[in-house]
């Protein structure tokens, strides 16, 4: 059964660090395209944490 995640792993697993927004404003070219992409970074290395696979990208 899945459970629901708590608003600590929230969080702790979304928010970015420094050199990931750092990374992001360089890679980006508008707040627009920063704003799709963190998500989907922390999002990412969320599954490839779960999964115990190698981070690819910024923070890993």
């Amino acid at each position: 059964m899945k459970r629901l995640i708590t608003a600590r792993e929230l969080h702790v697993f979304l928010t970015p660090s420094e050199e990931e927004r750092v990374w992001a404003e360089e890679v980006t070219d508008s707040d627009e395209h920063r704003i799709a992409l963190l998500p989907a970074l922390k999002s990412y290395q969320r599954m490839a944490c779960s999964e115990g696979a190698q981070r690819a990208v910024p923070g890993g």
